[in-house]
């Protein structure tokens, strides 16, 4: 996604990269981190349409607000079924899952 981005304009200094997020818990934590860091003020959520009320409840739960989101405007039929059956069984777990202060 960062050469996505980079090919489409977004100065390369302007791109985080967050190598060890492999599960929207461990990227909203980074992210979470980074934003204190670096002073940030807002976020954007690209993902696949299934995949954004978890994102964002997570995101929301690191008190990363606002948070702005976005997806491909594509429908194929694999991804609603599997996007639909992981997000049913993700998304209760995710409300027991601690989120720092």
């Amino acid at each position: 996604m960062a050469q996505y981005f980079a090919d489409h304009g977004v100065p390369r200094e302007a791109i985080l990269v967050d190598s060890a997020g492999n599960n929207t818990y461990l990227i909203a934590q980074h992210t979470a981190e980074l934003t204190k860091a670096n002073g940030f003020h807002s976020s954007v959520l690209i993902l696949h349409f299934y995949h954004l009320p978890r994102a964002r409840l997570v995101f929301q739960l690191f008190k990363l607000v606002p948070v702005t989101a976005a997806h491909a405007e594509r429908f194929v039929p694999r991804d609603f079924y599997f996007g639909l059956l992981r997000e049913v069984i993700a998304y209760p777990i995710y409300f027991l899952r601690p989120y720092g202060e």
